[in-house]
């Protein structure tokens, strides 16, 4: 209907103009060939999904100007028209446009062309996401008007082929199963425009055939019971390949095998363990050689096995860490592949005794910021009262991350502690305190001893009224901290240590907790002074000394 309206506006305006005639018969019978045939039309190419544009021809671009450079200028009508051959002509534009006055009319475009089309130089179409049934034969076509009469003349074509990337059709499956001196037959067919040129290949090399399909018979004898084919579908688009494996009947191997994975602590793990075989598989996977099975009860309801080959893991730990091994039965076969699970996880800082207590002016004092964290981590500091501290006379921060204070005073007291990170997360210390004790201020006791186990009361007078527990006491070695796993309390609150080593000598200080000081026989706290004599005989070890010397200044 619009495109009829437009014609009716044409045919009125034309009159108000007045084009030379030899002008318009001349450009007009210029566009006519004498004959025309398939062969003689140009052809285009552009590929699917990609812009293409449609131009008009030079007689064509030639006749606009004239017509625009005539006075008054000449009005005209822009057709495009889309054939499926020259038998097969379209008497319906897809596209046209009444040119005149150079006022911008609205266009004619048909519905398959909507949203695709951009106008070029106002007679030029260009063409978004080409289709596949954009292929045809098209005419640009020049509508002239001299007042009453208008004439519609054979404008200039050429032919569209819509190029297409190769594309299978019915592949075989990725693997194909063969019996010795049995033919067995690939398949390689491919469509697409221009026609695929198909090549094979067998194990990397190229085969001498081009064929579509490929026919091979196998031995008993074959070397291998593993075969790889590719097929190679190419034109000038592009190319697709399809991989084919052919398998001996009856063998069994991995589709992929297992490869070290990088995880993080808390994700999820599925990890596939797939072999092939056309007969009936079964898995079993190990841990660090032990059966995946007997860890079952300690992944709880976190870990599972399934008759796939997965391994299942709903929160991964930092333990799961580990070589890994699956294994693939078959009734007469027996493979295995295996590889290494990394967990990465954020530091992890060992709490440090607090409070810590140290002699006032003694050489120096070491805490320890002891972190597990993997990957290690890329930085550490050390703040005291939310302070950072830098190295200086007094403060050193060691290789091994723990934090050296040089001649401590009353100073040095306050809340410590360290702050490191890797690639994972931050991490942040507990607070440790640091207490600054004289040593005149206690009662002091000595021992000595060679043995093995020792026991060091925490009160000089005791009765088992008044006695405190070890519920109700914290012991302390000055300027250090207790042997990790050889020390326990005794009921009566002392300290027992045990496997004793040359380093536990030292001073030893037992605090009753606050809340039971009260209830207890009041007495001077007391400093023990231990030496551990390894050398010694056992006869001279044990002896116990109550002295008012200053060997604990």
């Amino acid at each position: 209907m619009l495109f009829l309206i437009i014609i009716l506006i044409i045919t009125n305006l034309a009159n108000s103009f007045d084009l030379n005639e030899n002008i318009v018969s001349a450009l007009v019978s210029s566009n006519i060939p004498s004959k025309l045939s398939q062969s003689s039309i140009p052809n285009k190419a552009s590929r699917l999904g990609e812009p293409v544009l449609l131009e008009c021809g030079t007689q064509e671009h030639e006749l606009l100007k004239q017509l625009e450079s005539s006075v008054p200028p000449m009005p005209v009508l822009v057709n495009w028209f889309k054939h499926y051959s020259l038998t097969r002509r379209s008497d319906k534009p897809f596209y046209a446009k009444y040119l005149a006055n150079n006022i911008d009319y609205a266009p004619h475009i048909s519905r398959d062309y909507e949203n695709r089309i951009q106008v070029v130089n106002k007679i030029n179409l260009n063409i978004s996401s080409l289709r596949a049934v954009d292929e045809a034969l098209y005419e640009c076509r020049l509508i002239l008007f001299d007042k009453a009469y208008a004439d519609s003349q054979a404008g200039s074509m050429f032919y569209l082929q819509v190029q297409v990337a190769p594309e299978f059709e019915y592949p075989n499956e990725e693997i194909v199963y063969f019996k010795p001196s049995v033919p067995v037959r690939l398949y390689c067919y491919a469509k697409g425009k221009p026609t695929p040129s198909i090549t094979w290949y067998k194990n990397g090399k190229q085969l001498e055939t081009n064929t579509s399909v490929l026919q091979e018979t196998f031995l008993d004898n074959e070397n291998s019971d593993i075969f790889e084919y590719k097929c190679k579908a190419e034109n000038k688009v592009g190319q697709i390949e399809h991989t084919i494996k052919v398998i001996r009947s009856g063998s069994l191997f991995f589709t992929e095998p297992l490869k070290n994975l990088t995880i993080t602590e808390g994700t999820i793990l599925n990890w596939p363990c797939l072999a092939q075989s056309n007969t009936e598989i079964t898995y079993k996977w190990f841990k660090d050689s032990v059966s995946v099975q007997s860890h079952l009860h300690k992944w709880a309801d976190r870990g599972a096995l399934f008759q796939d080959g997965m391994l299942y893991l709903l929160e991964t730990y930092r333990n799961d860490s580990g070589f890994y091994e699956c294994h693939a039965f078959t009734a007469n076969k027996r493979i295995e592949t295996s590889a290494y699970i990394n967990v990465l996880y954020g530091p992890e800082i060992i709490p440090f005794p607090s409070p810590f207590y140290a002699f006032e002016n003694s050489q120096s004092i070491v805490i320890d910021c002891l972190v597990n964290a993997n990957p290690a981590i890329i930085a550490l500091e050390w703040f005291k009262d939310q302070y950072l501290l830098s190295n200086t006379f007094k403060y050193e921060i060691l290789a091994n991350n723990s934090l050296l204070i040089r001649n401590p005073n009353k100073d040095d007291e306050g809340n410590y502690y360290c702050v490191c990170n890797n690639t994972i997360k931050k991490s942040v210390s507990h607070i440790i305190k640091i207490e600054i004790v004289e040593a005149k201020k206690f009662e002091k006791l000595s021992f000595s001893t060679s043995k093995n186990e020792i026991q060091l009361p925490c009160m000089t007078h005791q009765n088992k009224d008044t006695q405190p527990n070890s519920e109700n006491v914290n012991w302390f070695k000055i300027n250090s901290k207790l042997p990790q796993n050889r020390f326990t309390f005794g009921t009566n609150g002392s300290l027992i240590l045990s496997n004793l080593k040359s380093s536990d000598s030292g001073y030893y200080y037992c605090k009753i907790k606050e809340e039971y000081a009260r209830n207890l026989f009041t007495d001077n706290e007391i400093l023990i002074k231990l030496f551990v004599l390894k050398n010694k005989t056992s006869s001279d070890s044990g002896e116990l000394q109550i002295t008012n010397s200053d060997t604990c200044k």
